[in-house]
């Protein structure tokens, strides 16, 4: 039973998915790296802007340096920013990927183990409250890098029409979901605890 599902096609698709996620980061820094050179940064407004007119009245005269397009949305371009805005702009993508790289990683140990005949274990549950704890973390601090990145991009380009460094932070859109995913993750974790309890006095019994 065992070999036929290690070698089934699941299996196979799962570990290749995982693996291609753990490539995220390096991935990641590789392109950032490859647009050096330019540091350009950009920040698309929420709202709609007017895609007719060439720039809303509201939103002021740029500052040198920097430039503010209408493409259905308002869109605010700095070219040649300053290596700290440049990076900060760069914080939530790196974190979002070296946090779906350490949940795939995680995932890949687990499933190793699962397919191995392994299924509960002391490390699988660490691994499984880990996932929780990364996710969870994640949870709070991407949308708070988000707002801090937004503000700063916005001040650089139109310092009166720069929002709170929290205000972009949708706290039910993008918090709260993946906390409750986060609480999902940790429920299976402890229902793995008890399976390794279980599975323990099955073995002594044996």
């Amino acid at each position: 039973m065992t070999n036929s599902v290690r070698r089934s096609l699941v299996p196979f698709l799962l570990r290749g998915f995982l693996r291609l996620l753990v490539l995220t980061t390096p991935l990641l820094i590789l392109f950032a790296a490859l647009d050096a050179d330019r540091r350009r940064v950009t920040w698309v407004e929420p709202r709609d802007g007017d895609a007719r007119a060439e720039l809303p009245s509201w939103l002021g005269t740029p500052r040198t340096g920097t430039s503010v397009e209408v493409e259905g949305r308002i869109r605010y371009v700095v070219d040649h920013a300053s290596t700290g805005l440049w990076l900060l702009s760069l914080l939530p993508a790196l974190v979002l990927a070296l946090a779906v790289s350490s949940v795939a990683l995680l995932l890949l140990r687990l499933m190793h183990e699962t397919y191995a005949g392994r299924p509960f274990s002391d490390h699988g549950v660490r691994r499984l409250r880990l996932v929780a704890a990364v996710v969870g973390a994640a949870a709070v601090v991407l949308p708070l890098l988000d707002s801090v990145s937004s503000h700063a991009i916005v001040a650089r380009v139109l310092p009166d029409r720069a929002p709170g460094i929290v205000d972009g932070w949708d706290i039910l859109g993008a918090t709260i979901p993946w906390l409750v995913v986060a609480l999902l993750v940790l429920a299976v974790a402890e229902a793995f605890d008890i399976g390794v309890g279980l599975a323990d006095d099955v073995a002594g019994l044996v």
